[in-house]
């Protein structure tokens, strides 16, 4: 069963979706000729908690490497 769900919609009308479960996690890129947004979701076993992270990232040799934003859902 999923734990998570993703969509991405581009020039075409169709929105395609995507299912993370908590082994895999879900995980996306999103990018520009000037850099890339990356996001991450996992499930933590122990702490029974979902992270996430949302780091700026090199696209093709531009943009920056950083952490912009993490945390626990909720919280």
């Amino acid at each position: 069963m999923s734990q998570y769900y993703g969509t991405v919609q581009g020039n075409a009308r169709t929105i395609v979706t995507r299912c993370g479960t908590k082994n895999s996690g879900i995980h996306t890129i999103a990018a520009s000729w000037d850099g890339a947004i990356e996001t991450s979701i996992t499930w933590d076993v122990d702490k029974q908690l979902n992270y996430f992270w949302v780091y700026e990232i090199p696209w093709h040799n531009h943009g920056t490497d950083r952490l912009l934003l993490q945390g626990v859902f909720g919280e």
